[in-house]
């Protein structure tokens, strides 16, 4: 990162690009953490409170909806889901097509509240 910075003013904005992807879990930025729950929670001490968080969810019966700026924290995320809890959560992001978009949001919706 502190060759990033030797462009001046210029080389801020991908640093703090990388200061987000990192914050959001640094294994965006170092491919070599393994992504099994274990090493993600090792790495991340919010991904480890989120874990705790969504056992907390599931002993609870309730569903939850996150939220995350970075395509692959998404990724990360639904694997963790699929290894942990053995389901396949569905995903709204922008490599899902528009009419696929609707589809998925259908069972969640609660009539009167959006419209077609």
């Amino acid at each position: 990162m502190q060759s990033d910075a030797s462009g001046g003013g210029a080389g801020i904005l991908p640093l703090i690009n990388k200061l987000q992807q990192f914050t959001a879990h640094p294994a965006l930025l170092d491919s070599k953490i393994p992504t099994d729950i274990r090493s993600l929670s090792k790495y991340s001490a919010k991904f480890e409170l989120m874990m705790i968080k969504l056992d907390a969810i599931a002993q609870a019966g309730e569903k939850v909806i996150i939220f995350a700026t970075f395509q692959r924290v998404i990724d990360i995320v639904k694997g963790a889901l699929e290894e942990k809890y053995g389901i396949r959560p569905g995903v709204i992001d922008g490599r899902t097509p528009n009419k696929e978009r609707r589809r998925a949001m259908l069972p969640h919706e609660i009539p009167g509240l959006l419209s077609p």
